[in-house]
């Protein structure tokens, strides 16, 4: 947490594709956040400052306009820069 999240690519490896853009992917349910944790006993819950936003696919709305987060799905909002996101809460659970 100290060092707050990070955006794969640039000199950070991918752990799960960039299948709507690269960005930082979040969701309010944790279903799938543990599906993707390997193992992880612990959730880190966030403070999030949207922008502008939008359904999109990869980061650009359907008119042409970079997004600062996008929903691609229902369950996925992606962060296109890790600075819009403040680690508050590390939940721990069996």
């Amino acid at each position: 947490m100290i060092g707050g999240f990070k955006v794969g690519g640039n000199g950070v490896k991918i752990k799960n594709g960039r299948a709507y853009g690269s960005g930082v992917y979040t969701s309010c349910e944790t279903r799938l956040p543990v599906s993707y944790s390997k193992g992880s006993k612990a959730l880190i819950m966030s403070r999030a400052l949207v922008g502008k936003t939008g359904k999109a696919n990869r980061g650009v709305s359907v008119q042409g306009r970079r997004l600062d987060s996008w929903e691609p799905t229902r369950e996925i909002r992606v962060f296109r820069d890790a600075a819009q996101l403040l680690p508050v809460y590390v939940i721990y659970f069996n």
